[in-house]
């Protein structure tokens, strides 16, 4: 099964949110429902780029449809 998700960087989401640090997890995947509504459906945080993309190889067959 195809994997989609969105790389997030929650420094660009809380700008737009006026919101705080989220303890320190910058770094972000949403999973996205792509073949469907396109609908985030879950959303996981790391406090390194090296952490998320680790992260993103062992999820093996991925689509990355945005990088926000």
């Amino acid at each position: 099964m195809k994997t989609y998700i969105e790389k997030v960087n929650w420094n660009n989401l809380a700008r737009d949110w006026n919101d705080g640090d989220n303890d320190g997890y910058v770094y972000g995947i949403n999973y996205v429902d792509f073949e469907n509504a396109g609908d985030i459906i879950d959303c996981e945080w790391y406090r390194t780029e090296e952490e998320r993309e680790k992260a993103i190889l062992e999820l093996g067959n991925v689509t990355i449809i945005n990088n926000l």
